[in-house]
């Protein structure tokens, strides 16, 4: 305790010990911190921008914090949360795989398979179902935001009618470049009754009731939301062999607790963000305390310092602002 009031004092207090001249407004130490949030901006923008890949790490958080976040809004709702379903995580998965390596966006691929194909592929027999696009995309509050101002994909998110989840991100291009897509499926299984098993996928239509599409703030937005048919018969192979272990590499344990290292690792535009918000505040109460303290003894350019390094911030924040809303696509 005594080591952190002789740092504060050294470097937020003016006084004879350090000239008078607090050392967080001297001219080393801000020329560090805006060589070092410069350097951090310049990784932020690479990634991006597709320059440097999201990590395996992060692909894995993503899902999860999704799910989290997809929940905290029907929540605030007033809905029940979505329980992830391992057919739709499984279902997601191929999915966002398949634009991945064919590089396209979009709910039905450039060779006409729709979204109903991926339920049907993993054996899920669903009620209801919908489905949530993102590409060009690091943080997760950001697809989140991106879904959520989109009335459709909102549409999506707060249907009272979908009980089950299933989220996954996958690398490939996209035009031209290296990108993160992610996949958000909604379902309400059909009930038991109607479900029969045979010994291939049959082809199922389903009756869509609402499917529109429109221009949201981050790109073309389409929303899907369809009704299954009232009896169908859907083969399981896929279902038949998933087992525990399947849900547990689906889920690992990293993803199954949220905590704030992870929810930081899956928002590092809000994280960094949020540095920066820090480190603004304390350069601003370093600049009151210099002023006001010892008001009679006064240095101009650590004042300069201060507000040079202020607004340095402030434009950080706006470009990281600017570099991940201009780059994100939702449908």
């Amino acid at each position: 305790m005594r080591g952190f009031i002789s740092w504060f004092k050294k470097y937020f207090i003016p006084h004879e010990g350090n000239n008078h001249q607090p050392h967080m407004l001297r001219r080393k130490t801000v020329i560090f911190l805006g060589i070092m949030v410069l350097a951090i901006e310049v990784l932020f923008a690479f990634r991006s921008l597709g320059i440097i890949s999201i990590d395996r790490l992060t692909a894995l958080i993503l899902p999860n914090s999704l799910v989290d976040e997809t929940n905290a809004a029907r929540t605030a709702d007033d809905l029940s949360s979505l329980k992830p379903n391992v057919l739709l995580e499984l279902a997601a998965q191929e999915k966002a795989n398949d634009m991945a390596k064919s590089g396209y966006f979009a709910h039905t691929s450039p060779t006409g398979i729709t979204p109903w194909y991926w339920f049907q592929n993993v054996g899920y027999n669903f009620e209801y179902a919908g489905e949530n696009l993102a590409v060009n995309f690091i943080d997760s509050q950001d697809v989140m935001n991106a879904w959520m101002n989109s009335p459709e994909h909102r549409a999506n998110i707060l249907d009272s009618h979908f009980t089950q989840i299933g989220i996954a991100t996958a690398e490939g291009m996209y035009e031209g470049r290296p990108a993160t897509f992610a996949v958000q499926l909604f379902g309400t299984p059909a009930p038991q009754a109607a479900v029969a098993v045979t010994s291939r996928v049959a082809a199922v239509e389903p009756t869509v009731i609402a499917e529109t599409s429109s221009i949201a703030t981050s790109g073309e937005s389409a929303f899907v939301a369809v009704k299954g048919a009232e009896t169908s018969s859907v083969a399981s192979p896929v279902a038949s062999s998933v087992s525990s272990t399947v849900i547990a590499g689906s889920t690992s344990v990293l993803m199954q607790q949220s905590n704030s290292v992870a929810d930081a690792w899956a928002s590092p535009h809000q994280t960094f963000n949020y540095f920066l918000y820090v480190l603004g505040a304390l350069i601003i109460l370093a600049l009151g305390l210099n002023i006001f303290i010892k008001m009679e003894i006064q240095h101009g350019y650590l004042i300069f310092n201060g507000l040079l390094l202020i607004v340095f911030l402030g434009a950080m924040i706006v470009m990281n602002n600017y570099l991940t809303l201009y780059q994100i696509r939702v449908s």
